[in-house]
């Protein structure tokens, strides 16, 4: 009988096609996990070192500004952590958030306790809203899996473009591969694709995009190559435990904790939570909690009990939030009901730059593993 379910994980061939078992019973995210672990992180008193002599060499580089790094914060833990983290190393990030108009208001009350507790600047940036909020309807139309997309894109062109306008070449990420390993394309993809974000939107969306932040493959060419801006993940230079992050963020800056992951932003409750399943068949916390067991930070069996839990989309809470957004983007429940029976589809067809984004990634991957770019 083949086995279709990861040994270690829970990753199942069955429902997601794209991981394979091998015949040891681990899947292909645990074994990649493995291969990638040493050259994406440096663990202990070696990797403390090596992170101060990060903030060291970049601080020297910054002596004459304010600023030494770009730090984008949402309210969420690992960001939050981040900027933790950076003023415990001697950091001087100016932060960055992006406001697309679905903050919680508890996410705006955590990001407020990180920039009063720390002392650290904020900077925020407001995406035009009958833009935005038309290429999230244009998502929707599309069927595709990834309809947080919009937000993730502009998120990283901000930062980019922040990086340039207050001259540092430091882009700080809360990006961790110890928890955040998985990764599943056919999910989410289009973080830093413009061709396929643009193609969604002239075949689906009624308003061109003009002021959303625009980022092709040159210009992140040109950021990283020509201005010499790098982005580097502090956290894998620690050993990041999210639930002991959780409770130091509590202790240290009064920070609240969500019902769940990305739970920030009341779009991604309503995606996450209701869209994914209710449409694709896709539980996210598969993906997330899998990154949690290999990272030694939860069991298999506890992960599975949470999984058996009743779905978020029974209470009232969901409910209410699914109302909310549904008027917010301007839907009535036929069009909406539309959507949710139209045929699903995959970032692959429709027009893309995945061939080159992924040539750059295995590039930069190569890179990694030479010691030439940082983890």
């Amino acid at each position: 009988m083949t086995m279709t379910e990861c040994s270690q994980c829970l990753m199942d061939s069955k429902y997601i096609t794209s991981v394979s078992i091998h015949p040891d019973g681990n899947c292909s995210q645990c074994v990649e996990f493995e291969k990638n672990l040493p050259t994406r992180t440096t663990a202990g008193d070696e990797g403390k070192l090596a992170l101060q002599r990060i903030a060291a060499i970049n601080s020297k580089k910054h002596h004459l500004q304010k600023y030494d790094s770009i730090l984008g914060i949402s309210g969420g833990v690992d960001s939050c952590y981040l900027a933790l983290t950076a003023k415990t190393y001697g950091f001087r990030p100016l932060l960055i958030h992006i406001d697309n108009g679905w903050n919680s208001s508890l996410a705006v009350s955590n990001i407020e306790k990180v920039v009063d507790t720390l002392g650290f600047d904020l900077v925020t940036y407001v995406l035009d809203w009958e833009e935005f909020s038309n290429l999230q309807r244009a998502f929707l139309k599309a069927a595709t899996p990834d309809g947080e997309i919009p937000t993730d894109f502009a998120i990283q062109a901000l930062l980019w473009r922040a990086a340039r306008e207050f001259n540092v070449k430091t882009i700080l990420t809360g990006m961790n591969y110890l928890t955040e390993s998985g990764h599943i394309p056919d999910w989410a993809y289009g973080h830093s694709d413009w061709r396929y974000i643009s193609s969604i939107n002239r075949r689906f969306g009624d308003t061109p995009l003009r002021k959303y932040p625009k980022m092709t493959l040159f210009d992140l060419f040109k950021y990283t190559y020509i201005l010499r801006i790098k982005r580097i993940s502090i956290l894998n230079y620690i050993e990041y435990n999210r639930f002991e992050a959780e409770m130091l963020l509590v202790k240290t800056l009064g920070w609240e904790k969500y019902e769940g992951k990305h739970s920030e932003s009341i779009y991604t409750k309503f995606y996450q939570e209701y869209l994914l399943p209710t449409k694709f068949g896709i539980d996210k916390r598969i993906l997330h909690l899998s990154d949690l067991i290999r990272a030694g930070q939860i069991t298999k069996g506890d992960a599975k009990n949470l999984l058996e839990k009743n779905p978020a989309s029974s209470n009232a809470s969901l409910r209410n939030t699914i109302r909310y957004v549904l008027k917010r983007l301007r839907f009535d429940e036929v069009e909406f009901m539309s959507i949710l029976s139209s045929e699903n589809k995959k970032y692959s067809d429709y027009p893309n730059n995945s061939k080159y984004v992924y040539t750059i990634r295995h590039f930069i991957h190569v890179l990694r593993r030479l010691k030439l770019y940082p983890q």
